[in-house]
């Protein structure tokens, strides 16, 4: 969470040139890769939230984001897996469009409870458009409503201990990048509130 320090400073020294956004978002999507040991892709939904610093004087930020996700095969449906990812952001000049690319770590906790998976989301890129925004007044900030997709690239690196069964010892496991690796498409909506 250190990368979290310079963001802190950077919104705090300059206020005044910056549109600073914070947005919820849901959405499902599609996942294959080595993880679900599936031939096909298999369902995943995702919820989370974003915080967004585009500079007023250029179309260039900062951002961060932290996402809960599900997944509809039968290994994972009960499992439960957060995001958070670190990202350069782009916005058009109308603001209506913003762009991200960036990285960050996941975890993932099986059903059992038995051990926290650790990894990695080695690319995520972001992009949303505009559907609808208002605003209540002048100094108001102003809500908009938008279409997003994202396409995270990732895996899973970690040593952990599978709970005993009987008299068995308990069993150490290693899973490595090379056999966890992970490729997420999402579609889904994002509301957000921009303060400028």
């Amino acid at each position: 969470m250190r990368w979290l320090f310079p963001i802190a400073i950077l919104l705090v020294s300059s206020p005044a040139h910056a549109d600073i956004t914070w947005a919820v978002h849901i959405g499902g999507g599609l996942e294959a890769g080595f993880v679900t040991n599936a031939v096909r892709p298999d369902g995943v939904a995702e919820a989370g939230t974003l915080v967004e610093y585009i500079s007023s004087d250029g179309n260039a930020g900062i951002g961060a984001t932290v996402e809960a996700v599900g997944r509809l095969t039968s290994r994972f449906e009960d499992a439960e897996e957060v995001k958070a990812d670190a990202m350069f952001r782009w916005a058009r000049d109308d603001r209506r469009f913003r762009f991200g690319v960036g990285a960050g770590v996941r975890v993932i906790t099986p059903a059992d409870g038995t051990a926290s998976i650790h990894g990695y989301d080695l690319t995520r890129i972001d992009l949303s458009g505009q559907l609808a925004s208002w605003e209540m007044s002048e100094h108001a900030p102003r809500m908009a409503i938008d279409g997003y997709f994202s396409w995270t690239f990732g895996c899973y690196s970690d040593a952990y201990t599978i709970a005993p069964v009987g008299d068995t010892r308990p069993m150490q496991r290693t899973i490595g990048c090379s056999e966890s690796i992970t490729s997420t498409y999402v579609l889904g909506l994002r509301t957000s509130v921009t303060w400028q």
